[in-house]
């Protein structure tokens, strides 16, 4: 199904058309402490739970994915911060080379 938005502009309307894709669903079973299913019903309705709850869990994966990859990042820079301090210290006699003292 699709919904349409019409905008107007100066030289005319351009139509934009937004789509959803429909998405396989797996029906999943687990439990949560009773407080938080307590603001979660109290704060979503019913008939939208199941979106906010997945909603949520993409966030934390994505929040995830992104502390792993700065995890490797660092790793990657400090594995590299010798080799560089190496190849500094082999081109500091050139690099000094001619200057005035």
């Amino acid at each position: 199904m699709s919904a349409r938005l019409w905008r107007g502009m100066a030289a005319g309307c351009v139509l934009m058309t937004l789509e959803r894709k429909a998405m396989k669903t797996v029906r999943l079973n687990f439990t949560i402490p009773e407080d938080t299913a307590t603001a979660l019903k109290s704060r979503v309705g019913q008939r939208k739970r199941s979106a906010f709850v997945a909603a949520a869990i993409r966030e934390k994966l994505s929040q995830m994915e992104r502390e792993e990859l700065t995890r490797l990042l660092i790793e990657g820079y400090q594995a590299r911060r010798q080799e560089g301090e190496q190849i500094n210290a082999e081109w500091e006699a050139a690099t000094l080379e001619n200057w005035p003292e």
